[in-house]
């Protein structure tokens, strides 16, 4: 990592034969990748992704790496505000994210293979949630926690409520107005605004 993106802001990993990612010693990330705050990873050959938690990443947006299996940790990016992972087809579950009380907005979407999430209890920023078409996907866990919550997204899992109406009741009751999506109630989805421009 400390290869690509020495120094930057901004980072996208794109038309590599990488097939793993680590971050390196800490040495390494305090003098060459202490800048990093957003990280975009799109690799077509990329099966394993270590952990991250030596950066100070804001941003982090996994997304169309067909061939991931693994991803070792994430929970030691306490500053993350934006976390996607979508379309890794071959990813079956998504590691520990405790810590992340800094998350506003979480994205797991398009990903064939995924069958667990891990608890969402500590996301007691959040603004958004998009937990959608991931095709084998049965459950979703309580977000009754999460207060600040203004749009839920649900829909095309392997279960198609998938999450409690318990908790969205819940939810929808403490926010005073909140957007949910489940089911196929909506036929129109806005597109994803992306923070910024990453460098090709």
């Amino acid at each position: 990592l400390t290869d690509v993106c020495n120094r930057r802001s901004a980072c996208l990993l794109r038309n590599s034969p990488a097939t793993s990612i680590v971050v390196g010693p800490a040495a390494d990330v305090t003098s060459q990748l202490s800048s990093l705050r957003n990280l975009m990873i799109e690799l077509d050959a990329l099966t394993s992704l270590g952990d991250l938690g030596n950066l100070g990443l804001t941003t982090l947006l996994i997304t169309d790496n067909p061939n991931l299996v693994t991803i070792s940790g994430l929970s030691g990016l306490s500053d993350l505000r934006e976390l996607v992972i979508a379309t890794s087809n071959k990813l079956p579950s998504i590691p520990s994210l405790s810590n992340l009380t800094s998350l506003e907005r979480v994205i797991i979407h398009g990903n064939a293979m995924l069958s667990t999430l891990p608890s969402m209890s500590d996301f007691t920023a959040l603004t958004e949630l998009d937990v959608s078409n991931n095709p084998r996907l049965t459950a979703i866990p309580s977000v009754s926690t999460l207060r600040d919550l203004m749009r839920l997204e649900v829909y095309d899992n392997a279960n198609p409520t998938a999450i409690s109406i318990a908790d969205v009741s819940s939810l929808m009751a403490s926010s005073g107005g909140m957007y949910v999506r489940r089911w196929h109630a909506c036929t129109e989805r806005p597109p994803h605004a992306w923070p910024l421009p990453f460098p090709t």
